[in-house]
């Protein structure tokens, strides 16, 4: 029986992830510091591999492992830079409600009360305190009045006291 071009591609891929994944986990790891990260740049870097229209033609073995090394370092390269701008959303969210309301006293916490509020209030309050627009710009937005924008707001913040004070 003859094998399909999908086979063997799997085939080809697979014999490459035997090969090289411990090497290509620990330079991931090596990276980001991190067992479940680079788990998932290694994974990732497979995946996009898989998701080529056609595989990389290698002259050796060599060739093959330097290939893949790039990209997991491509892809942890990638992590590290959505996680640095992750942590500075969280730090200016932070900045900005601390800064009116004095009882949150974490970056985590701010987002965590923020993921509790319902999507409408969430929406505003993304909007207002990580985005940095006006209550103006957001009310043409999301097309709605600029009251409206407002009493979100304070409906947020209300929200938000009133969890901390539990």
């Amino acid at each position: 029986m003859k094998r399909t071009d999908t086979e063997q591609r799997n085939a080809v891929v697979g014999a490459l992830y035997e090969n090289n994944a411990g090497y290509l986990y620990e330079t991931a790891f090596y990276m980001l510091k991190s067992h479940s990260d680079a788990q998932d740049a290694v994974e990732e870097t497979f995946g996009k591999l898989l998701g080529r229209s056609s595989l990389p033609e290698f002259s050796d073995e060599r060739a093959a492992k330097a290939f893949l090394i790039t990209s997991v370092k491509n892809t942890c390269i990638d992590m590290l830079r959505k996680k640095k701008h992750r942590d500075k959303l969280r730090t200016d969210l932070y900045g900005n409600m601390a800064a009116e309301c004095e009882d949150i006293r974490s970056p985590a916490e701010a987002e965590c009360m923020l993921d509790c509020l319902p999507e409408k209030l969430r929406i505003v309050m993304t909007l207002r305190y990580i985005e940095d627009h006006d209550s103006s710009e957001i009310a043409a937005m999301l097309g709605i009045k600029r009251s409206t924008v407002q009493a979100r707001i304070r409906r947020s913040k209300h929200m938000i006291l009133s969890s901390l004070s539990l």
